[in-house]
């Protein structure tokens, strides 16, 4: 015969086995609610401007187009130097160069540009990066602009166009150098800026 211990023992078995089955009854079927998951990262997007001027780091070779002495071929190296400026000179004949040189001012990059043309003088400017511009990036002397420098940049090209005034002064359309033609091309630009 069972005694009263028994009893509450054989009792509260039954009743924990029929909460189980309850609790995994309501736990498998129904409506499920869903668990709030974790937003995801915050993805923010790089400045136009910050691109473009890492991407110029390289050798370019193709055409001046549309400048005030005709279309020509034209090649430039961008290094990023010691400071973390991205520098490009090249010089033609002697006194005539062109110099243009990126560099972080503070959150931004500015672009510090000079060129001179012989019988004609010497110009020089810093340039800011015109704010929210997306691909091409963009660089102005001022609000309104006198002087205005668009970058637009991929892995393989590069089409720099330089506007005076709202006119166009000057596209260089070119195409990213690699290998030994690169190499050739950086020699030949530092034997012509070592000789001027």
């Amino acid at each position: 015969m069972p005694t009263r211990t028994m009893l509450i023992s054989i009792l509260f078995s039954t009743l924990v086995s029929i909460l189980f089955a309850i609790l995994a009854t309501a736990c498998s079927s129904g409506p499920h609610h869903p668990v709030a998951a974790a937003p995801p990262p915050r993805v923010v997007p790089r400045d136009a401007h910050a691109v473009a001027v890492d991407d110029l780091v390289g050798v370019w070779r193709g055409t001046a187009l549309g400048t005030p002495f005709g279309d020509f071929p034209f090649a430039i190296t961008f290094d990023r130097e010691p400071t973390g400026d991205v520098h490009g000179r090249l010089d033609g004949r002697p006194g005539m160069y062109l110099d243009f040189r990126f560099h972080r001012d503070r959150s931004r990059w500015v672009l510090i540009e000079e060129g001179a043309i012989p019988e004609l003088g010497k110009q020089s400017g810093t340039l800011a990066p015109v704010p929210g511009a997306t691909a091409p990036a963009r660089w102005t002397d001022g609000d309104p602009a006198h002087l205005a420098v668009a970058l637009a940049v991929t892995a393989d090209a590069l089409e720099w166009t330089t506007t005076i005034d709202g006119k166009p002064h000057a596209v260089f359309k070119m195409a990213r150098a690699r290998g030994e033609a690169a190499e050739q091309i950086r020699q030949a630009i530092a034997r012509r800026n070592s000789v001027q």
